[in-house]
Formats: C-alpha cells, structure tokens, sequence
C-alpha cells in the first residue's frame, strides 16, 4: 500500500464529497525534460495499484486568528482555513476582514488533506475509448440531450488545453472509494 498526493480542481472535488466522482483519469507517459518531444517515460500514475491511498489536495484560503502575520501551513499555527470547493466558505473568507492568503493545491500538506481515495482498481486505455459509464463515474454533471463522453471532453479540454481529446493519449484510470477524513485518520481506524 502506497500513500499518494493527488490534485483535483474545485468542482472535481464537489464531485468527490457529493458521491458523484469515483474514477480519475491521469496521463500514463510523460516527456522527458530536456528531450525531443516525442521521447517519454511511463508516469507515476502506471504505479498505481488496488490497495493504494491518494490523498486529495485542493486549493486553500488560510486566515490567522489574530491581526498578526502568521507562516502558512505550519500543523501548530494558529489558523483557519477554508477549501475553494466550499463555496459559501472560500466567500465568507473573502468578505471577512481578515488577511486571507491563497493557498495552490500544490502547496496544501497532508495534514489539512479532508479527503482520502482507496483504489480499487486501474486500467490503462487511450482517452477516447471512455464510456458513458465511466465518463459519469468521473463526476461530470449529466446535462438532458449530451452524451456523458461529451461532457467528459468538455473537462479534459478544460485541464489540459484545446486539442488534449484529440490526441487521444493514453491515460491511467484508477476507480476508488472516497472517505471523507484525513488519510492520516484512517491509519489510526485500520
């Protein structure tokens, strides 16, 4: 078993805590910087097995509780903070009068992580081989007359630029449960 930082955008992680995401997509080669740009390398995300753990960053506002500056994503600060993906609260922070700093899912620690994924499985296909099953099981809302498909294409051209479909890459796509707590709260429950 494998713990893994994994970055998901707003509206995937609404997906995530609404129960409507259960599967992710993530590109199976990378280039190899400094190369040509056709020379690759398997990613990370061909590692991935049954078993694994991700832990879900996503995007921060953090805001002291005292009219003083304070060093970000220390565990023992005296913080607040709120996700992106709750709305109400990433406007409470902005309407507040206190200094709110944001923080990039890149940067967020485990330890302000509130979700876990368990991986049940994984399979690699080209991207354009996705189903109405899975393109739904990826968290995309159904829209009344749009292929599920449609929509998923819609998303990735939104990650990853216009003409990512039609490259038709090769991708990753583990499924997984969602827990809604901190993988290291889990340890202590397994």
């Amino acid at each position: 078993m494998t713990d893994i930082p994994i970055i998901f955008s707003a509206s995937m992680v609404r997906a995530l805590l609404e129960g409507r995401k259960t599967m992710t997509r993530r590109l199976a080669w990378r280039p190899i910087k400094g190369a040509a740009p056709c020379i690759v390398t398997p990613s990370p995300w061909q590692k991935v097995k049954p078993g694994d753990r991700l832990w879900v960053r996503e995007n921060l506002f953090l805001y002291p509780n005292r009219d003083e500056d304070f060093e970000p994503l220390k565990r023992d600060a005296e913080l607040n903070w709120t996700y992106t993906a709750d709305d109400s609260a990433a406007s409470s922070v902005r309407g507040s009068s206190h200094y709110a700093k944001g923080i990039p899912s890149i940067h967020m620690p485990r330890w302000a992580s509130r979700l876990t994924l368990v991986v049940k499985a994984t399979k690699i296909e080209r991207l354009n081989d996705i189903d109405g099953i899975d393109a739904l099981a990826e968290g995309v809302t159904p829209e009344e007359g749009v292929a599920p498909w449609r929509l998923f294409k819609r998303l990735w051209e939104s990650l990853h630029g216009e003409g990512a479909w039609a490259a038709n890459a090769e991708v990753v796509a583990p499924t997984f449960t969602v827990h809604q707590c901190n993988i290291d709260a889990m340890k202590v429950a397994a």
